[in-house]
């Protein structure tokens, strides 16, 4: 009986998300204890850093519990959601300098968070990368699950939003206008992924396209659109934190660059292969290869011969 109730619990949607909601919550609680406890006189980007790190803790002590890494997922877009949201009720005053950071990282956290929720379908649900890494390496999947699924990922995002921490304690003392460069290529790159995603699933929708590689849209010239407009968002970011970091210190601005370069190399590094791993045995795969970008949309190389 109880193992019929865990089953039917778990391949209910509406229960699972109530979970996972609850998982954040509890979350968000104790990154908000740690960031409240922490001496008064330490670095705001230290205890910043601290708080997402109890927070992953917490994610990861449920994901054990539950034995689903994928109680992870959500961490991605959904903490720099609560940052924001920190940042306008609770921490230093707003500035016109703050007001494309607020803008673009609410536009693509807010997407890409619904869309998570949207393709959530129940709590049996686990990343195909996560099951394909525990079955492959069975005896370091403790810590594969520690660093690679959590802890890493919080890394990069924590540095990708470094430009706009940074500029949380450090205001600049004028809004420059350079700044909407960044912020018109992160809102460019959001849409590029909102797209991308509706065109594979309109794609995959269709029957007859079973067992085929995404070829139209933005995947005719991209192999990974969704994937390139990722990185690009976080471009975005530090594009909009250049001119003020800059001001302050030039070499700040080569400082607050390691969260994108961390970026770029967590997808092109590994992101992108696994999926070209998984994706090889496609209908039509080598050619679409042959013809098409692994990563920037670029246009299609012809046919040898």
């Amino acid at each position: 009986m109880e193992a019929t109730m865990k089953k039917t619990w778990k391949q209910s949607r509406i229960a699972s998300l109530f979970a996972v909601g609850l998982m954040y919550f509890i979350a968000i609680f104790g990154g908000v204890l740690t960031y409240a406890f922490l001496p008064a006189g330490m670095s705001f980007l230290l205890k910043i850093f601290l708080a997402d790190v109890t927070m992953t803790l917490v994610i990861f002590f449920f994901s054990l519990i539950t034995k689903n890494a994928s109680c992870y997922d959500a961490y991605w877009s959904f903490i720099p959601l609560v940052l924001v949201i920190a940042h306008v009720l609770f921490l230093k005053g707003i500035s016109w300098v703050h007001i494309p950071f607020i803008i673009a990282i609410t536009f693509w956290g807010t997407r890409l968070t619904l869309n998570w929720i949207k393709s959530f379908y129940s709590f049996d649900y686990i990343d195909w990368r996560y099951t394909m890494l525990q079955k492959s390496h069975p005896k370091i999947w403790l810590l594969t699950n520690f660093f690679g699924i959590h802890m890493i990922p919080t890394v990069v995002v924590f540095l990708a939003m470094l430009p706009y921490i940074y500029l949380i304690e450090i205001p600049a003392a004028s809004f420059s206008w350079w700044s909407l460069i960044g912020l018109a290529v992160s809102i460019f790159a959001t849409i590029l992924q909102l797209v991308s995603d509706r065109q594979m699933a309109a794609f995959r929708a269709k029957p007859e396209n079973k067992g085929k590689c995404v070829n139209v849209g933005f995947w005719k010239y991209s192999r990974h659109p969704n994937y390139f407009g990722e990185c690009l968002m976080w471009l975005g970011i530090y594009l909009m934190a250049v001119p003020y970091a800059y001001a302050i210190r030039p070499i700040y601005a080569l400082y607050l660059a390691l969260g994108t370069v961390a970026m770029f190399a967590l997808f092109l590094g590994i992101s992108i292969p696994m999926m070209e791993k998984r994706q090889k045995n496609k209908i039509g795969y080598e050619d679409y290869c042959k013809q098409t970008s692994v990563f920037l949309l670029a246009p299609r190389r012809k046919k040898n011969g």
